[in-house]
């Protein structure tokens, strides 16, 4: 069983993920996929420089303590990733209706992801993010384990995806449809 110790610490959300610039190759078919998508279901969805679009890698809730300890472990791993090619593999989109970009895994993105869950998962001391427990997620054997072990479960045994779209509300009434002829600029 799990032990939520969050009562007696400050938790805070911390979210993992690589920026993707206007410079990168793929950054025009992203802002032109976002574009598809507020004309197709009203999405006021604007990229910034506050909220770029990203990889995610990993998110959790740790105690606000630990916020100095996790940003010099993850300073320490950011700097011997420099560089590495992603590829964007889909359009897709969760159960609960929000699309997203897949990018294809390669071993560095892999490994990159793998790094900071280990480096970062030590550090949640009984914090827990609240959305991965509601009652209304559905996981598979590995989820759960990667939920309890690493506080997400979606670590290590999905693919990665570039920001998603929270456009499908559940009560919008168009269903989604991936647009047709939608093809990446592999970089």
């Amino acid at each position: 069983m799990y032990n939520n110790d969050s009562t007696s610490k400050e938790c805070v959300w911390i979210g993992v993920g690589i920026d993707i610039k206007p410079e990168d190759s793929y950054y025009p078919e992203i802002v032109k996929l976002s574009e598809i998508l507020k004309q197709q279901y009203g999405s006021n969805y604007e990229f910034s420089t506050s909220n770029p679009p990203h990889i995610n890698l990993y998110d959790i809730d740790i105690p606000k303590t630990n916020l100095e300890k996790a940003s010099r472990s993850l300073e320490r791993i950011a700097e011997k990733w420099k560089h590495f090619s992603v590829k964007l593999a889909s359009i897709d989109f969760f159960k609960h209706r929000a699309v997203y970009i897949q990018c294809e895994l390669s071993n560095p993105l892999r490994q990159l992801e793998k790094e900071i869950v280990e480096a970062l998962a030590d550090y949640r001391e009984g914090c827990r993010t609240e959305d991965y427990w509601q009652p209304w997620r559905e996981y598979n054997q590995p989820q759960i384990n990667n939920r309890n072990k690493y506080g997400n479960p979606h670590v290590l045994i999905r693919l990665l995806h570039i920001l998603r779209w929270d456009v499908l509300r559940p009560n919008c009434p168009k269903p989604f449809r991936k647009p047709r002829g939608f093809l990446f600029q592999q970089s």
